[in-house]
C-alpha cells in the first residue's frame, strides 16, 4: 500500500509541476513562501506524504493530492488550496477549523466555496437529525448487517464526491456500488467516514418508511 501511495504521490507531484510550469501567475516569491508556510501550518503532519518546494502532497479522505500551497487563498473562513491528483484531476483542498478537510472538484474558487459550504450544511443536518455525534455513532452501530448504502448516502453525509469515487475506484467496486450499493461490512471498515455513511443510510431508510406510513392508503 505504501508503494502505491508513493507512486500516486509522485504522479500527482509531476502533474502539479506541469501546472506551475505553464502558469502565468506572477505572485511574488515572498508571498508564495508566506502562503505556503501558512498552509503547511494548517495541515496535520499525518496527512503529508511528501514535500517538494511549495508542492505538498497529502493523502486525506482517499484523495492523494499535490497541493500548490503558494497559491492558496482565504475565503469565508475557508482556506482553499489548489492542487491535482495522480489522474491529473484539478480541484481544491478546503480547510475549515470546525470541519473535516473537504476536496472540491470545482475549477474555480467561488464554486469550491459553494460546494464546500453545501457539504458542511449536509453534515450538520445529519448530525441534527440524530441529536448529536454520540447518538449518530450509536445509530450507525445499531444498523443491521444487511443494510446497503449508496453513493448518494455518502454525499448526503457531507462527504466529497472526489474522495468517495476515489475510494470506490481504487477498491475496484465503483461499478458494483452504482448498481447494487455498498454493503455494511465494507462501510464499517471506513472508520469515521463509514460511521457517517451508515448513519446517512439509516436516516434515508427511516424517512422513507415514515413517508410511506403517512401517505394516504391507495384504493384497491
Amino acid at each position: 500500500m505504501k508503494l502505491l501511495l508513493k507512486l500516486r504521490a509522485d504522479t500527482a507531484t509531476d502533474n502539479a509541476c506541469n501546472i506551475l510550469t505553464s502558469s502565468t501567475n506572477d505572485i511574488s516569491r515572498a508571498l508564495k513562501a508566506k502562503t505556503a508556510a501558512a498552509v503547511l501550518n494548517r495541515i496535520d503532519e499525518k496527512y503529508i506524504v511528501s514535500q517538494s518546494g511549495h508542492i505538498i502532497v497529502t493523502h486525506i479522505g482517499y484523495v492523494t493530492m499535490a497541493l500548490l500551497s503558494g497559491h492558496a487563498i482565504y475565503r469565508k473562513e475557508l482556506l482553499l488550496i489548489p492542487g491535482v491528483d495522480e489522474k491529473n484531476q484539478f480541484g481544491y483542498l478546503v480547510l475549515h477549523r470546525d470541519y473535516v478537510p473537504y476536496h472540491s472538484l470545482s475549477q474555480d474558487v467561488e464554486g469550491a466555496v459553494a460546494e464546500t459550504e453545501a457539504a458542511h450544511r449536509r453534515a450538520m443536518k445529519l448530525l441534527d437529525y440524530f441529536g448529536g455525534k454520540k447518538a449518530l455513532t450509536q445509530a450507525a452501530l445499531n444498523a443491521p448487517w444487511y443494510q446497503v448504502s449508496t453513493i448518494e448516502d455518502a454525499i448526503n453525509a457531507g462527504m466529497c464526491q472526489w474522495g468517495t469515487l476515489s475510494f470506490l475506484n481504487r477498491a475496484k467496486i465503483a461499478y458494483i456500488v452504482r448498481h447494487t450499493g455498498l454493503p455494511r461490512f465494507l462501510v464499517r471498515h471506513l472508520g469515521g467516514y463509514g460511521t457517517r455513511i451508515t448513519a446517512s443510510t439509516t436516516r434515508r431508510l427511516e424517512e422513507t418508511q415514515k413517508a410511506k406510513q403517512q401517505s394516504p392508503m391507495q384504493p384497491n
